[in-house]
């Protein structure tokens, strides 16, 4: 058994035993309770106009946290971690979230009252008014595709995770997310999918700074302060946020990456990809999509 595999194995170990019938309290009130918020702050969904933009009735506060919660994924607070405690990893990566701004105040610019002008319920509904049925449906191919492979991801890390911590078999534990996830869309639609994003990322910010601060403090109590952490994640190289060659294209994160790839990256995510933009419709008008949009760059400062 390889190194990594073995550390792995053990890991799990230490941590199913700690993971019991509480827990599984814990969890199964969660998701009762995040469902039956969302089922009753949904409404009836009447129309198909309902179910798909929520009757463009949603506040832009509401939409920008489901948009954050969205992008935050179980891979995000998985793999941002693990990149920074790999030998070389740092915070370079950050120049990323340039980009990702720049983005999405472009969209919120541009895009956004343009769909509102066109009462549209998707990005590929206005590509087929400027350049016909077959990039229409070019372009729905394409999301389905690429959108079974991410959140195929997603998901399968979501169950790798909870198998982790619980013991179940990935195949069980795959079941458990998808089918929590397809039942909060069909009891909904969109306006459920929202509103437990909303309930989810109130939770996820709250737990992250309790972690942070139980961290700090246990810390503490052996007689290491913060200042401490700081010096030592400085000496490993953990705060390095600069590259001396920002326009070496042979390095991961560059000035190249994060102000032209990361900036066409979003415009295609918060552009014209439905599982973010249909959000943005939900708003009452363009400007308070506009809003939702521009506030959800609060997420890069989450995820920093």
């Amino acid at each position: 058994m390889e190194p990594t595999t073995a550390a792995a194995v053990a890991e799990q170990a230490t941590l199913v035993p700690q993971f019991n019938w509480i827990s599984w309290l814990v969890i199964a009130a969660y998701i009762i309770f995040t469902t039956w918020l969302g089922h009753v702050l949904s409404g009836k969904q009447q129309t198909i106009r309902d179910f798909f933009i929520g009757g463009r009735r949603l506040p832009w506060w509401a939409v920008s946290g489901s948009i954050i919660a969205t992008e935050i994924s179980a891979v995000t607070l998985v793999s941002v971690p693990g990149y920074l405690w790999a030998v070389t990893g740092n915070i370079t990566y950050a120049v990323i979230a340039v980009g990702n701004i720049l983005g999405r105040i472009l969209v919120a610019l541009w895009f956004i009252p343009t769909y509102y002008q066109r009462d549209i319920y998707s990005p590929y509904e206005y590509i087929g008014h400027q350049l016909g049925p077959v990039a229409q449906r070019t372009t729905s191919y394409l999301f389905m595709i690429g959108g079974m492979l991410a959140q195929g991801s997603r998901v399968l890390l979501t169950a790798i995770i909870l198998q982790v911590i619980t013991g179940l078999d990935i195949y069980v534990s795959i079941w458990i997310v998808g089918f929590v996830a397809v039942a909060w869309t069909y009891m909904g639609g969109i306006v459920t999918v929202i509103w437990t994003d909303v309930i989810q990322f109130a939770i996820f910010l709250a737990a992250a700074v309790l972690m942070l601060v139980l961290t700090l403090v246990a810390l503490g109590e052996a007689g290491v302060s913060a200042a401490d952490v700081w010096a030592a994640a400085h000496d490993a190289g953990k705060t390095r946020w600069y590259h001396p060659d920002w326009w070496d294209v042979r390095q991961s994160f560059t000035l190249t990456s994060g102000l032209v790839a990361a900036t066409i990256v979003a415009l295609a995510a918060y552009g014209t990809d439905q599982l973010l933009v249909q959000k943005a419709f939900c708003c009452r008008d363009a400007r308070a999509a506009q809003w939702a949009i521009i506030s959800s760059c609060i997420g890069q400062g989450i995820m920093f």
